[in-house]
């Protein structure tokens, strides 16, 4: 349970819904359906938890359109659950601000730009020329490696390692463990062996983009590895060098991309996502889970399956599949009639036949 001071009018207005309730109910905690109780309020996100909540004496539900002849408690009415309980946890629990203290033991070089109101944490190390903008969270044994800069209001957990010369924009949170500007995976066969390519570029990351914790965004060979605005990468995923991701993607957790893969805007790579180097990946495109890639992608096309096929083809071999053992007893069945009519043939026939 949550606590919260708060009336079902003022969650109706934060959320813009439909309210079926008194506007001056207070309610002082927000939970999940199967803790509700007179005082707290909760979201329905499946009908499942419908039952969850019989018998109980619920202050306020928030549900969708499609549940508001199946309960009768007080509710709020709403078109998108998920935009409505986006809004409300943001004005509910808002994220933490800079406190301005910079810990006696981080270690920050003299030639470094540290904007007002930032907050850096113990053993953190922010390098030569580093430029960090205002009202900035560093947490604890963050490294930030020299001529990188980092924008206003951004958060970065503690164990994140942001190498040389990269640029973070504004708004941008990273969560702990992730390594941002790692070299490119670059090498090369000679004659003395596996040679290194030297990979000299650097990592963008542009403003309101989120990266999940143990991720990795290695640097370009040349030029820059890029994210887009408004992205949003799950943890444990790798990004390769050289890849220019659009804007308002979602990578899902434990995605790979090889370098240079090239995605337009509104991308959604799900869990476990493997996407072949230099491929190109139209707007609005959907990797499904496990897909492994080796082919561009069309604009708005949805990808299913091990070997990345369309998803009307993946379904349709889905179908197939689960038909197999039928088909398989009737071609049997198919071969013992054909056996037994060629055995009650003459010699001469069964063989035409």
């Amino acid at each position: 349970m949550h606590r919260v001071n708060i009336t079902a009018g003022e969650i109706s207005k934060i959320i813009s819904g439909k309210l079926l309730a008194d506007p001056d109910l207070r309610l002082t905690g927000f939970c999940e359906p199967r803790e509700v109780d007179s005082t707290s309020f909760c979201f329905i996100m499946k009908k499942e938890s419908l039952r969850e909540i019989e018998g109980k004496s619920a202050g306020l539900v928030i549900i969708p359109a499609d549940y508001e002849q199946l309960i009768s408690v007080p509710s709020i009415v709403v078109e998108n659950l998920a935009v409505a309980l986006a809004k409300l946890l943001s004005k509910l629990f808002p994220l933490a601000r800079s406190s301005g203290i910079i810990h006696q033991r981080a270690i920050i070089s003299e030639s470094a730009k540290v904007g007002a109101n930032v907050e850096i944490g113990a053993g953190s190390v922010i390098g030569e020329d580093v430029d960090i903008g205002d009202n900035t969270i560093i947490l604890q044994n963050v490294v930030i490696g020299d001529k990188t800069r980092v924008g206003k209001n951004c958060k970065i957990y503690s164990s994140v390692s942001i190498y040389h010369g990269c640029a973070i924009g504004n708004s941008v949170i990273i969560h702990s463990g992730a390594v941002i500007g790692a070299d490119g995976f670059g090498y090369t066969r000679g004659d003395t062996g596996i040679l290194k390519i030297e990979q000299i570029g650097n990592v963008i990351i542009e403003d309101n983009v989120e990266i999940g914790a143990n991720s990795c965004i290695d640097r370009a060979t040349i030029g820059s590895t890029k994210i887009g605005f408004g992205t949003k990468i799950d943890n444990q995923v790798q990004i390769g060098h050289n890849c220019k991701i659009g804007r308002f993607n979602i990578i899902c957790g434990q995605a790979g991309l090889a370098g240079s893969v090239m995605s337009g805007t509104g991308v959604t790579f799900a869990g476990q996502v493997g996407v072949g180097d230099h491929l190109k990946i139209g707007d609005g495109a959907t990797l499904g889970p496990t897909t492994q890639l080796a082919v561009d992608v069309e604009p708005g096309q949805t990808i299913l399956g091990e070997k990345g096929y369309p998803a009307r083809v993946y379904l349709r071999k889905l179908f197939l599949l689960e038909k197999l053992p039928e088909y398989v007893k009737r071609l049997k069945a198919l071969e013992n009639e054909i056996s037994k009519k060629s055995q009650d043939l003459p010699p001469e026939k069964a063989l035409d036949h």
